[in-house]
């Protein structure tokens, strides 16, 4: 049997036994966290551990993807027109009544954002709702 044969092999038997090798594969997984090098577990930890290294990948991996940019400035487009069009809707803040610097709050973060998921807060309003997260206290 030569390579392409054995490759071939080997391929139809996984698709005939998916249960079997995704079994093997979490109990392996599961015993050896590190040999998989993608799991959630180990790529955080990585990151921490090489946080400069990270930060650097990614900003020259940003500057060779030429979708990213494309796709960062069509999302803006989005949020700006989804923004003007609330702002167009709620005219003031919900929770103090005030018009000034009038910010776009999602209600929910697991949906994209839509008009519905969407209401109109004044800065210290916004910052009120969110203080849970630290980054903003």
């Amino acid at each position: 049997m030569n390579k392409e044969e054995k490759r071939e092999y080997m391929k139809k038997w996984k698709e005939k036994n998916k249960d079997h090798v995704k079994a093997y594969r979490k109990k392996y997984y599961a015993g050896n966290p590190t040999r998989f090098r993608h799991s959630k577990e180990y790529m955080a930890e990585w990151r921490t551990k090489n946080r400069k290294r990270y930060n650097k990948m990614m900003i020259e991996w940003r500057k060779n993807n030429p979708l990213f940019a494309e796709q960062k400035r069509i999302r803006n487009i989005a949020n700006l027109y989804l923004r003007n069009k609330m702002i167009e809707r709620d005219g003031k803040c919900l929770d103090c009544g005030s018009n000034e610097r009038l910010e776009m709050h999602e209600l929910t973060y697991t949906k994209p954002p839509k008009l519905s998921n969407l209401v109109t807060l004044c800065r210290k309003c916004h910052r009120k709702r969110h203080r849970k997260y630290e980054y903003f206290k």
